[in-house]
């Protein structure tokens, strides 16, 4: 694709992609971390960081003083929606980091459901009810907290191994059809609504389309 294409630095290699805002929490140099030890290892995978946020300076001083800067970690900054679109559909597999935290696991990060929705296989590296998800559905990777080398380590047998890929594509795909597209979601939402309220239309029985008179 044009993406690979007009980047020799990336070309056909494996590309691991983070997308969202690089902030305290966020825990970036999780990553850097990861493409240090992954140079050593696997130096051919790329890791590519779009966006911004109070921690971008230190996450490129961290890349430059580990010597993975624009060799396997690639920092850039906010790009055109196409263009991060784009960089979803050539990734093989797309990363939502945060710091070491426990109460950091019930979070609901939008670039997870931006992987979904693209058809690729997502890796967090915390628990909660999205670990639990891509565990049960096989869309993706659980990291280790606080433990970038394993990641490394687990993330580049992911990336040699094609059925995994493939199989994780597929869940990943099944997952954004069946739980996450955005009518179901909505109905979900109207329901949840509409039982608040004091329950069905049906079972308050009324035309669900004519307003309460009285009630």
């Amino acid at each position: 694709m044009a993406l690979r294409r007009d980047r020799p630095w990336l070309g056909d290699r494996p590309l691991v992609l983070y997308a969202g805002t690089l902030g305290l929490v966020n825990g970036v140099d999780y990553l850097v971390r990861m493409a240090a030890r992954l140079a050593e290892t696997d130096p051919e995978v790329r890791l590519v960081i779009i966006g911004e946020g109070r921690m971008r300076d230190q996450v490129r001083g961290l890349a430059a003083e580990l010597g993975v800067l624009d060799r396997n970690l690639f920092l850039l900054g906010p790009v055109a929606k196409t263009e991060v679109v784009a960089f979803f559909g050539a990734c093989d597999l797309t990363v939502s980091v945060t710091v070491d935290v426990p109460e950091l696991a019930s979070n609901s990060a939008n670039k997870v459901f931006d992987g979904f929705a693209a058809g690729r296989p997502v890796a967090v590296n915390h628990g909660g009810w999205l670990a639990e998800l891509i565990t049960t559905s096989g869309a993706g990777l659980v990291l280790p907290p606080g433990d970038p080398v394993a990641a490394a380590a687990v993330t580049a047998a992911f990336l040699r191994d094609p059925a995994a890929r493939a199989a994780a594509r597929a869940a990943a795909r099944d997952l954004a059809r069946e739980r996450f597209d955005r009518d179901l979601v909505f109905r979900d939402f109207e329901r949840v609504l509409t039982e608040a309220a004091g329950g069905s239309p049906e079972e308050r029985g009324r035309d669900p389309r004519r307003p309460d008179r009285g009630d």
